[in-house]
C-alpha cells in the first residue's frame, strides 16, 4: 500500500482499462510517492500522491482527477491487526461540488464503486498472501 507501484498491481479500476498509461514521480514509496492515469471511461485521468503514510495502520491518499469530471478527494486504508491477518478498512471523502451533489440524489455512489472496490481489496488480500509466503 506504501508503493504505488504495487498499489497499481491490484487496483480495481485500473484493471478497467488495459491501455490506461500509468506513470510515477516522487519517491519509490511513502509521502510524496505519486502515481499518474490517464486512460479511457472510469479509470479516466489523475494524479494519486501518499499524503500520509503509517505502515501497518494508515496509508492516505489525495486524489485528484482531471476527467472524466474534475474533482479531489482522499482515500484513507486503515489496517487493524487480526491475528495473522489485518482487517481493511477504506473511507473515501472530499468536497462535493453542485454537479456532484446532484448526481448523488440519482446514484447510488457506494454501490457504483462497492463491487469494485470489493475486488480490490480481495486482490489485496491475494497479493500480500503471495508477498508473505515469498
Amino acid at each position: 500500500m506504501n508503493d504505488q507501484r504495487h498499489f497499481a498491481v491490484w487496483n480495481p479500476w485500473l484493471k478497467l482499462d488495459p491501455d490506461v498509461k500509468v506513470t510515477y514521480s516522487g519517491p519509490e514509496s511513502g509521502v510524496g510517492a505519486a502515481c499518474n492515469r490517464q486512460g479511457r471511461s472510469r479509470v479516466g485521468a489523475g494524479t494519486s500522491t501518499i499524503s500520509e503514510s503509517k505502515p501497518r495502520d494508515l496509508i492516505r491518499f489525495n486524489t485528484d482527477w482531471k476527467e472524466p469530471m474534475a474533482g479531489t478527494n482522499t482515500v484513507d486504508f486503515h489496517f487493524t491487526p487480526d491475528g495473522d491477518k489485518a482487517v481493511v478498512t477504506v473511507a473515501i471523502y472530499g468536497p462535493k461540488n453542485f454537479m456532484l451533489k446532484a448526481m448523488g440524489l440519482f446514484i447510488d455512489c457506494e454501490k457504483m464503486h462497492g463491487d469494485q472496490l470489493e475486488k480490490g481489496l480481495a486482490a489485496l488480500g491475494a497479493s500480500a498472501s503471495d508477498t508473505a509466503t515469498t
